[in-house]
């Protein structure tokens, strides 16, 4: 019932990971559960969920850095997109993760200048 429970929340955050507001118990009242429930689910899974919330933010963002799709789009509005506050911030999650800078992450894959 726990793994259903995270699978479900995870599928939640996901769906709701553009929202700068979100936060444990926002996603706790979505699903009828107490904040302690949710995080002691993340804990149980050696995560916790704004870890879990920012890294698949981070990927997303790496995502659509990466996509033709959005490539008239500042690394800015990429960011602001998937639920990041600031720039300054979105870069220093960024770089931490994947050992680069967004904008010269962006110059390296596909040539864009931003």
């Amino acid at each position: 019932a726990r793994a259903s429970n995270l699978q479900s929340i995870c599928q939640t955050i996901e769906a709701n990971l553009g929202d700068p507001d979100l936060t444990p118990a926002k996603i706790a009242a979505q699903h009828g559960m107490s904040l302690r429930y949710v995080q002691k689910l993340f804990s149980q899974s050696a995560n916790t969920f704004s870890n879990y919330v920012r890294v698949r933010r981070l990927e997303r963002c790496r995502a659509d850095l990466v996509s033709p799709v959005y490539a008239q789009m500042s690394v800015t509005e990429i960011c602001f997109r998937w639920g990041f506050n600031g720039s300054a911030h979105f870069s220093r999650a960024f770089r931490s993760q994947y050992g680069v800078p967004p904008r010269d992450y962006r110059r390296q894959a596909i040539g864009v200048e931003d």
